[in-house]
């Protein structure tokens, strides 16, 4: 029998169990990743919003649009749902460069691979360097 439980961080895990997932959901929208290794996932829907000083203080500049701006959030919370820690304290401990992710300045070993699906952005991140995603699917 498997337990469910939760990190320190809110993050659900089974106990005694080589898989790992996570869920995140948006709006009426709800995404899962199941991984034979650790992994983080978030999905945002892109909409019109100021992105600017969020942008500054946690990426250091300003994306070109909102797709970018939601495409590098998801990217970073996704990484820090794979750590299970909290999008609060780890945030500006982060810096996106393309799919490579430096945490506290040391480059880190993971995958990260983002898919948008109408208005939505959805991120994986993964210390599986060579997942894929293979299903997607609308209900």
């Amino acid at each position: 029998e498997k337990d469910l439980l939760f990190s320190p961080y809110g993050k659900l895990y089974l106990k005694d169990s080589n898989l790992s997932f996570n869920i995140s959901h948006t709006g009426e929208f709800l995404a899962i990743a199941v991984f034979d290794s650790e992994v983080g996932l978030d999905v945002e829907l892109i909409k019109k919003k100021d992105f600017t000083r969020i942008s500054k203080k946690y990426f250091g500049n300003t994306p070109k649009d909102e797709k970018e701006f939601f495409t590098l959030w998801t990217k970073a919370e996704s990484y820090i749902k794979y750590k299970a820690k909290s999008v609060l304290t780890e945030l500006k401990k982060i810096e996106i460069d393309g799919d490579n992710f430096i945490y506290d300045g040391a480059k880190q070993d993971v995958s990260s691979k983002t898919v948008y699906i109408g208005d939505y952005v959805i991120s994986v991140t993964s210390n599986n360097l060579e997942f894929e995603l293979t299903e997607i699917k609308e209900f």
